[in-house]
């Protein structure tokens, strides 16, 4: 606090001791190394951070005594944090995606992962088949309001969508994603490979997309055999749904257990199990 690390940014000492926000620790410490370049130019350590200018102590409000008309005005505003670069350094801006600490890690990581020899694989697939072309948008944009995938599922299984909304409304651009999904799961592919609705609508994770829509390819050419159109993967035989277990009605509590949940008995019972025998 004393070198200029707001409020905002600091943490509790139970999120540490406690293990409860161990985010808010390391964004803390993140933020301390930005504030160390600024307060502690005399440093010659290696840098974290950007240079943080912030005033430390936030000056006490002046006060005069309230009236009806500038009460609020006069009370309650405060004085404004000065702002005092010093000379050869450069004041510290958020990231494009204001995202820092393990979730900056983590986003970096997914970049690092990324295929863009199978996303151009997967985005010639869609435009072929659906008719929908890229143009100079990025992926996350063309595909972010689920319509291009409603038309990709249509093109494949014609009228599988009933209705595809054209909103700009948030939810409904969503839902259409989540059309594409029902379809994809309908059609075999495993939840393993399935992509949540924030992950294409957010651009949290555009790599399952990619491989959602890659697996769906593989899955379409064995569900839907009847669709000439061009193929993408390789054929992907997939149970889409799980068979129901069958199981027997327990009759007692000491064999309720062998007789509903155990699948198979080894054959040479020995030792402890022995007594199972009859």
């Amino acid at each position: 606090r004393d070198w200029g690390v707001p409020e905002s940014a600091m943490f509790g000492t139970v999120d540490l001791f406690e293990e409860k926000d161990l985010g808010a620790v390391v964004n803390c410490i993140f933020t301390f190394g930005g504030a160390v370049q600024v307060q502690c130019q005399d440093f010659d350590g290696p840098k974290l951070g950007v240079p943080l200018n912030v005033t430390a102590k936030t000056a006490r409000r002046v006060k005069t005594q309230a009236s009806q008309f500038g009460g609020y005005s006069s009370s309650i505003e405060g004085t404004g944090a000065t702002k005092v670069i010093p000379l050869g350094m450069k004041e510290g801006t958020l990231n494009d995606d204001c995202v820092y600490g393990m979730d900056k890690d983590l986003k970096e990581k997914l970049e690092a992962k990324y295929d863009r020899q199978l996303e151009q694989q997967v985005t010639e697939w869609i435009e072929i088949v659906s008719g929908e072309k890229k143009g100079d948008r990025g992926v996350e944009e063309w595909l972010k309001d689920g319509r291009v995938l409603c038309a990709l599922a249509n093109a494949i299984r014609p009228g599988v969508i009933k209705k595809v909304h054209t909103s700009s409304l948030a939810f409904k651009q969503m839902e259409n994603i989540t059309f594409f999904t029902d379809v994809a799961r309908e059609a075999g592919v495993p939840e393993s490979a399935m992509f949540g609705t924030a992950d294409l609508f957010e651009a949290k994770n555009l790599g399952s997309v990619i491989n959602c829509i890659f697996t769906f390819g593989g899955a379409v050419q064995v569900r839907w055999p009847d669709f000439k159109g061009p193929m993408l993967g390789v054929p992907l035989n997939v149970e889409s749904k799980s068979k129901r277990r069958e199981v027997g009605r327990a009759t007692d509590m000491s064999s309720g257990f062998h007789t509903a949940l155990e699948v198979e008995r080894p054959r040479d019972a020995k030792g402890p199990t022995a007594y199972h025998k009859r």
